[in-house]
């Protein structure tokens, strides 16, 4: 690599090459990275490379590291006063990689002093359970039976993920503009719907535009800047998820009807540090959820209400939904610790109150419970 002094190197087990003044057909299996690439398929004549502004049709497709890819395109080179191609556009290109399928278009500018980089992407369903090596990268983490047991493999398994330095690093080796809209994103029982991502990353500083997505019934708007231009990383993040179904979330992560109610949560955060955890032990700003209308399983509420022996009996039968009226918390963050402005519960036949702190870098929480009839 010129710019780096970086050497790469790529084994190739075969190269076939036959066009005459149509397509160039091509077949060739190589290792780049320790990943094998088997591919054939087509790509623009020779001499076609020499003609700045022509559409280059390419068309490849076989496996990458044994998944399965296929990709379709036109490419367009720009040529620039000393000769060398200085910009590549795509204006049309679909791909597919390991059931991961992706269609839109893009544009790299070489002329810099780092590539910049302009792309307008859709993806369609994404299992990210069934991507390339995310179950390994699971089973490793996890500490299971098929995960490593010694050595450099088990230091790496059992390393928390919240110490991992930021890879903010990368952000300086280019530039660009992302518009990526992502129709879901499924993780286990959780489903993100309709992404619409628009992003700045200029001088190693990433700005987040006004972005949106759906999840458990409620929209997600979410802007923020994450410099990592200066020696200590900043981050700040402004979010608002409005109209949640949270009766639909309890009952996802719980397996049981708790609750049935709706609200809006938000949180505007500002940090500085390295690794996530420093982000948590730094961070200050303030969150808010408010509900209204609700109703909350009667066990529940006993379990809160335990003291209130003689008022406890008002609330039924354990598995009856109670009202709940409104329950609203105020969060204010500083240093880390997330200190209670105001949390309550107001039910129907009881009220709820809590105070304290939420230690976010420590990852505890010091909170007082309070009932009352």
């Amino acid at each position: 690599d010129g710019k780096s002094g970086a050497r790469h190197r790529f084994n190739v087990d075969h190269l076939r090459l036959r066009g005459g003044q149509g397509p160039l057909a091509v077949d060739f299996a190589l290792t780049a990275y320790g990943r094998p690439v088997d591919l054939a398929g087509t790509l623009p004549p020779l001499a076609a490379l020499g003609q700045p502004g022509s559409a280059l049709p390419v068309k490849l497709a076989g496996t990458v590291d044994g998944q399965p890819l296929s990709l379709d395109g036109v490419l367009k080179l720009s040529q620039g006063a000393a000769g060398a191609f200085d910009a590549v556009t795509v204006p049309r290109l679909a791909a597919s990689y390991g059931g991961l399928d992706l269609s839109g278009k893009m544009a790299v500018d070489l002329a810099g002093k780092r590539p910049a980089i302009d792309a307008d992407l859709t993806v369609w369903a994404v299992d990210l359970d069934a991507l390339p090596g995310v179950a390994a990268d699971d089973g490793a983490s996890s500490g299971s039976p098929g995960g490593a047991s010694g050595g450099a493999g088990a230091g790496a398994a059992a390393a928390d993920p919240l110490d991992q330095p930021l890879p903010v690093a990368a952000l300086g080796h280019v530039d660009g503009k992302l518009k990526l809209h992502v129709a879901s994103i499924k993780r286990g029982a959780l489903t993100v719907s309709d992404l619409r991502l628009d992003a700045i990353l200029r001088n190693s500083v990433l700005t987040l535009n006004p972005s949106t997505a759906a999840f458990f019934g409620g929209k997600v708007e979410l802007r923020g800047k994450l410099n990592g231009k200066v020696e200590i990383p900043t981050l700040k993040a402004v979010a608002a998820w409005r109209d949640v179904d949270f009766g639909a979330l309890s009952r996802t992560l719980s397996g049981e009807d708790l609750l049935a109610a709706r609200g809006t949560t938000y949180l505007d955060l500002v940090s500085r540090g390295a690794t996530p955890r420093a982000l948590l032990k730094a961070v200050d700003g303030r969150s808010v959820l408010i509900s209204r209308d609700g109703r909350i399983k009667s066990r529940y509420w006993k379990l809160i209400a335990l003291d209130l022996a003689t008022e406890s009996e008002k609330l039924g039968n354990a598995d009856e939904m109670q009202e709940m009226a409104c329950a609203f918390a105020r969060f204010d963050i500083t240093g880390g610790v997330a200190r209670s402005v105001v949390a309550m519960v107001d039910g129907k036949e009881i009220t709820v109150a809590a105070e304290g702190d939420v230690n976010l870098g420590g990852q505890n929480l010091d909170l007082l419970i309070t009932p009352a009839p």
